[in-house]
Parts: C-alpha cells; structure tokens; sequence
C-alpha cells in the first residue's frame, strides 16, 4: 500500500504537479511491493535524466501520503479483496502458503479486510519511515545519459539522505517444512475444485536451480508439457494447469495448479503424481530436454531485453543477494544441465510424497476423491 501511494503527491508537489514534471521529461513511475523488497520504478527521456533523479528522490523520501488518497486507496483494496474472496483459486493459493510456511511472512497471500477497514495515514507513514532507509536502498540507473549530471542530481537529490533508528530485521529461512498434508476448504454448491498441489523448493542463488528450473519446465511450466498434455489434451479435466517455481530471499515454493471437475479431483492427483514420479525415474529424451532449454533461455533472454526489464533486473538480483554477473550466468548453467542432473533435481525436489494437496470445492465429494491420500 505505501508502494502504491508514493507517486500521489510529496511535501513540495501534490500528485498532479508530479504528473506534469514527468510528463515534462517523458516520464513515468510507479511502485510496487513484492515478499522480499519494495520497488519503485522511473523512466523518463535521456536527456531528462537527471531531473528524474531528482524526482525518485523526492517521492522516495518525501511522500505525503494524502488523506484522501488513503481513503481511495482503503476502498479499491476492500472491493479488490472481495472480488478475489469469491475466486477459488485465490482460495487455494492461500490456503497453500498458509500449509507450507505457517507464520513465517511468506505464508502472507492477500490482505486482511478488517486490517484494511482500520488503515490509516498513520499507519502509512510508519511504515514507510521504517522501510525507506538508505542504507537498505539501492539506486540503479541504466540507459544512455550524463554520467556527470546524473551523478550530481544523485548527490543533490540522495546525498543528504540518513538512516533513522533501527533497521527492520531480514526475513530468516522458514524453519523445518511441515509434513505433507491434505488440506480441505469448502466452497458450497462448487461443480470444480480448485487444486494446488507443491512444496517449499529452494532460495535464490542456489546451485541445484537450474536443474530444477528444467525440470518444471518439463513437468509442467510449458504448454506443452507433460503434465498439461496429459489432464489437458488427453484427458480434458482441465483447460489450463500450469506449474510455477518462485525463488525467494529466504526460500522457494513449487506448485501445480488447476481447476477441475470436481469428480475428478482424485483422477488428476493421481496423474499429476503419474508424470512427477516419471521425472524423477526416467531419464529426459535428449530432444524434449533441448526443447525445455530453449524455452527457458529463450523467454529469459526476452524478459531481460528492454531497458526497464534489465534494470528490473539488476535490481532483483542485488535484493537476492546475487551479483550482477549472476545474469549472465543464467543461461550457460541452463545450457549445461543434463538429463541426469534433472531426473536428480525431480526425484530431490518433485518427489509426490513431499507434495501437500490443497483443494477448494464441495468439500464432502473432495475428501471422497482424496481419500487415498489422507490415510
């Protein structure tokens, strides 16, 4: 929320000057908040520069967060919580992290409404004095521009900037991961269940990613992958499963998500397990390897060829703790993994047994579907 409101107005420029000044120079900028850091992104035309710099660093350091802006904010944040209380799939992904990281704060997926209700400029305010600090920040310019100039606004918009009390502690790795576990919500009158199907995976920077990068990809990250051509194409119980690896500072989480009839809920679980307990036994065929490779390469290099998305980058590596070199790197480690490295990486990682079952749905006809594995 406070990544949201930092462009709405500061203590010398309420929003629509700030609009006017970026427009001036080509601008734009927004803010955003992920489970790891807080982003808040510019860009303007080269020659704008430095007058750019000058703005991130006001609405970084001085935002005013407005009463009225908080009030909308606080509105469009409790009709956005209650459009997705009705979507089941929400349902499940939070249910998920809740199963998988307990207290820890990754398990967070949403916001509470009743905070929401009560939020308030203050509460704004607090937290982002408590969060924008220098000595947590990082400025990241990339693009063509006066070194010299930009270096001078830095110093005129930053170099004044001090830390304030204590820092915020880091985030600690979860602590042990819970056992597998089946875990029910209901959702009356339901004709699907909302599946998610996963397990804490691995941290950022760690040397078995690639491996497992692969074999996602294979399992179930692609459109055409085994998993999706097997409950998609063959069998129809469902339109689009996918399968997702997120790496985080502190810990990584894989999940299988799909919305099926509800009267095979049991039929997918047991055919995603199927193509999971398949990877990690049998060995990649070199041409479906070559094909996951060129997939994550490709997309990867893709994703990082605009200017905003290389700086977007940059920026989530250093907040990783990854150098930037790391970037380049990505690709090489892709390309040298082997068939046995991901038959390794799935029997470790995407083992069925270590998998907790989420379901959402007419929870009576679910437990009837799920009853193999919750004895």
């Amino acid at each position: 929320l406070v990544a949201q409101l930092l462009k709405e107005g500061t203590r010398t420029h309420d929003a629509r000057t700030l609009a006017q000044e970026l427009q001036g120079i080509g601008g734009e900028a927004s803010g955003s908040a992920g489970q790891d850091g807080t982003y808040l992104w510019a860009s303007s035309l080269d020659w704008g520069a430095p007058r750019l710099v000058g703005i991130l660093g006001e609405i970084a350091r001085e935002p005013a967060f407005p009463e009225t802006e908080v009030v909308q904010l606080r509105e469009r944040t409790l009709a956005s919580i209650q459009a997705r209380e009705a979507d089941p799939s929400f349902q499940a992904r939070r249910a998920f992290m809740g199963a998988l990281y307990g207290e820890h704060p990754y398990s967070h997926v949403g916001l509470d409404p009743a905070w929401v209700k009560n939020l308030d400029r203050a509460q704004i305010a607090k937290a982002h004095a408590a969060r924008f600090r220098p000595d947590r920040a990082l400025l990241l310019v990339v693009g063509a521009f006066d070194a010299k100039a930009v270096g001078k606004a830095v110093d005129q918009a930053l170099g004044s900037w001090k830390a304030e009390g204590a820092a915020i502690p880091d985030v600690t790795p979860p602590t042990a991961a819970p056992k597998p576990a089946v875990v029910i919500k209901e959702r009356p009158d339901s004709v699907q269940t909302a599946l998610v199907l996963g397990r804490r995976a691995l941290p950022e920077g760690h040397p078995d990613l690639p491996a497992l990068s692969l074999a996602v990809e294979v399992a179930g990250g692609a459109f055409g992958s085994r998993i999706t051509r097997n409950i998609r194409e063959d069998k129809g119980y469902t339109y689009s499963p996918y399968m997702s690896l997120s790496k985080g500072l502190a810990a990584g989480t894989v999940a299988e998500s799909a919305a099926v009839r509800t009267a095979v809920t049991g039929a997918t679980v047991t055919e995603v397990f199927y193509e999971l307990a398949r990877m990690g036994a049998v060995d990649v065929p070199a041409d479906e390897l070559v094909k996951a490779k060129r997939s994550l390469a490709g997309s990867y290099l893709f994703q990082t060829l605009s200017l905003d998305a290389y700086g977007s980058a940059l920026a989530s590596a250093w907040l990783m703790g990854q150098p930037a070199e790391s970037l380049a790197a990505w690709v090489p480690k892709i390309q040298a993994v082997t068939a046995a490295d991901v038959k390794r990486a799935a029997r470790t990682y995407l083992a069925p047994k270590t998998f907790t079952i989420v379901a959402v749905g007419d929870s009576a006809a679910i437990k009837q579907e799920l009853a193999p594995w919750m004895e």
